[in-house]
């Protein structure tokens, strides 16, 4: 019992060692994809071309988004003061997520008044297998969303609850950094109503219906402007994933993978799983070794989970009930953006949706602990938070090893990383004369669904790499077959060699 009360002192200690403990390796991540593309338009000489990043009229070529903060800005730095260092620019990245993670804690307080409960819905957030993008890319423009969606959320409540304007005023701005973060921020007025609803029903505030309107009309009416300069000026989003369905069981889909990636379930599964629950063979003929555990602590989580929902049913209070359906409002709301998409699935989407999964899972173990206190199983009220946070943390850190071996964000990095080292290698003085390169296929990739030379072109972004790394000396040709001959400005080169074939 001494135990279990020492660790709690050292829980914000403990929750940083965790941390690194499942993500340390993403210290070390060199860039792929998008990274290049992003690093060439955020490239600024002049104190206009760094004002020119929120020019909300014009976007770069071949850019879709309007994203300066969390895209122009921010690579801008890794370039200019860490000079392309990996390990600062995701030390960066490790600095926004702690941040965020403080956040969720003061708002998680803000829920619920309980110190302990908020503690532990920190800890399933912080320890989530769903942060893997987050850490491992820059690329992802999620953080820094965040960041600027809970300030505005929090400083609003702060309002509600003391009526001081500088609240007010700090949400708003918050919310325009926000919406120059991401597009997701166009939820955030439609969350602060609901937000409100849920603190009006615990009565904790007793703003009236019109005062709400008041304050959230200038939220709607930044929104409606952020919206015809989007929508009008700067272009929508497109791409060959942005494939629409406004369907029932597209939504329903969406909706259960988020709900299983917020509790470790491997995001790659979603490409061995197809309808009706039918698994691909090939996934445990691969991945076994993985998933095997994983499915049996899944499994664990699962009985302890569905046991809490039990107890908690027979104790429900009105509190419990608006809480959960609260949590789970907040959960839809935020991702109704992008259910709807049907191939466009990502981790990373799960910034702010997890904290209403969180929410109910500290609350379950809150009510299970009150339940078995009553009972008398005083050591077992103790043990059972510890219990089901370390079956939770080492399945996250198998799902993350499993997201190491498989997904796009480190397998490409990895690849980016060989080119980089080789062209280093081979021009150790940066005295590089224009040169071609032809990254070819071989006779062995003829039969291959996506030939070396396509996925090269696609990890290195074409020509960006090129164009970041040596100023452009360097052009790249991505040929299917080897019928361009080397010579003097002409180098070849097999594309298998750089993807670990």
């Amino acid at each position: 019992m001494k135990t279990i009360k020492g660790l709690y002192k050292l829980k914000y200690i403990l929750l940083f060692i965790t941390i690194l403990f499942l993500f340390y390796p993403a210290l070390s991540n060199f860039y792929t994809h998008d990274d290049f593309f992003q690093f060439r338009i955020s490239d600024a000489h002049s104190l206009k071309d760094f004002i020119l990043f929120f020019d909300p009229i014009h976007a770069p070529e071949g850019w879709g988004f309007y994203r300066p903060l969390t895209t122009q800005v921010l690579y801008f730095l890794v370039r200019n003061l860490f000079n392309f260092d990996p390990l600062a620019a995701h030390s960066l990245a490790l600095a926004m997520f702690l941040l965020v993670c403080y956040l969720v804690y003061k708002l998680l307080l803000q829920f619920t008044n309980d110190k302990k409960r908020s503690y532990i819905g920190l800890f399933l957030y912080a320890t989530s297998a769903s942060h893997f993008t987050h850490l491992y890319s820059i690329a992802n423009q999620e953080l820094g969303h965040a960041i600027f969606f809970l300030i505005s959320v929090i400083t609003f409540i702060n309002y509600m609850i003391c009526a001081e304007k500088k609240y007010i005023l700090f949400s708003l701005l918050a919310f325009v950094g926000a919406l120059m973060s991401k597009e997701l921020a166009v939820t955030l007025p439609v969350i602060l109503v609901i937000v409100y609803v849920f603190i009006r029903l615990q009565k904790k505030v007793k703003l009236d219906l019109k005062e709400l309107i008041r304050l959230v009309s200038p939220f709607y009416a930044l929104l409606a402007i952020y919206g015809y300069l989007h929508v009008f000026h700067y272009g929508l989003i497109g791409g060959d994933s942005y494939v629409w369905s406004f369907s029932a069981s597209t939504a329903l889909n969406s909706l259960v993978w988020y709900a299983l990636w917020s509790v470790n379930i491997p995001k790659m599964l979603l490409d061995f799983i197809g309808p009706g629950l039918n698994i691909n063979p090939k996934l445990m003929l691969y991945w076994s070794d993985h998933i095997t555990p994983i499915f049996i602590l899944f499994s664990g989580f699962c009985v302890i989970t569905f046991s809490m929902i039990i107890i908690t049913l027979k104790r429900k209070s009105r509190q419990d009930l608006i809480l959960f359906l609260f949590s789970i409002t907040w959960f839809v709301l935020l991702l109704l953006p992008v259910i709807f998409l049907q191939w466009h699935k990502f981790w990373e989407y799960l910034t702010l949706p997890l904290i209403g999964i969180i929410l109910i899972l500290s609350q379950l173990m809150i009510k299970t602990q009150e339940y078995l206190k009553s009972k008398k199983f005083l050591f077992a009220s103790k043990v059972l938070p510890l219990i089901l946070l370390v079956v939770f943390v080492i399945q996250s850190k198998l799902t993350l090893n499993l997201a190491w071996q498989t997904e796009w964000t480190t397998a490409g990095a990895r690849t980016a990383r060989r080119v980089y080292d080789h062209f280093n290698d081979l021009y150790p003085d940066k005295n590089i004369p224009p040169v071609s390169i032809v990254f070819y296929d071989t006779p062995e990739d003829i039969d291959l669904p996506w030939k070396p030379s396509e996925q090269l072109k696609v990890i290195l972004s074409d020509n960006n790499f090129f164009e970041v790394f040596y100023e452009g000396k360097i052009i790249a040709v991505y040929s299917y077959t080897s019928d361009v001959l080397e010579n003097e400005n002409v180098i070849m080169l097999p594309a298998r060699k750089f993807l670990g074939y």
